[in-house]
């Protein structure tokens, strides 16, 4: 058991029975030595946590379709990175996000979907399961895009058929 714990990297998804609405993102803080119990039978430990302070809601875990000129609201009091997920409607994948004013440019974006996670500032694309960076594909007018709270709205220009977005909505 300690082995399989600690064979884990990085943040990993934290829940608990107290907040069956979201998760926290978690990593070990160092490791454990349990206390064995009578023949090995049983043992005790402790595990400490280094959690981020965002309380992820399950409820921005998915993608949602924005319709053209559309809005997606933010419920909590937090801005959200969201990645955005953007579909071309021929070969030619060029065109424009704009989000509360932010604009994304693409140029000749490779595949479709076209992914841009604004929480990690990257663009790409996913072949075999594999991300393939289309950082060169795009340019921004400003910072990358988030979602304030409350209402936000999202516009879209040039070949892009649809856009969905995850909001990540967090709190504290």
């Amino acid at each position: 058991f300690k082995a399989a714990m600690l064979s884990k990297l990085g943040y990993l998804v934290l829940r608990d029975s107290y907040h069956s609405d979201g998760f926290r993102l978690a990593r070990f803080a160092e490791g454990f030595e349990p206390q064995q119990g009578v023949q090995n039978q049983s043992g005790a430990f402790e595990i400490l946590f280094d959690c981020n302070p965002q309380f992820y809601l399950d409820s921005g875990q998915s993608y949602t379709t924005v319709a053209n000129n559309g809005t997606i609201s933010n419920p909590t009091k937090f801005n959200a990175l969201p990645p955005i997920q953007i579909a071309f409607s021929s070969t030619t994948r060029n065109g424009t996000v704009t989000v509360n004013g932010r604009t994304i440019t693409i140029t000749g974006a490779e595949g479709t979907p076209l992914y841009i996670d604004c929480e990690t500032q990257n663009a790409y694309r996913i072949s075999s399961n594999v991300k393939l960076s289309q950082n060169g594909k795009i340019t921004l007018d400003s910072d990358f895009p988030f979602l304030k709270p409350g209402s936000n709205t999202v516009a879209y220009t040039g070949n892009i058929s649809s856009v969905q977005i995850m909001p990540r909505w967090w709190t504290l």
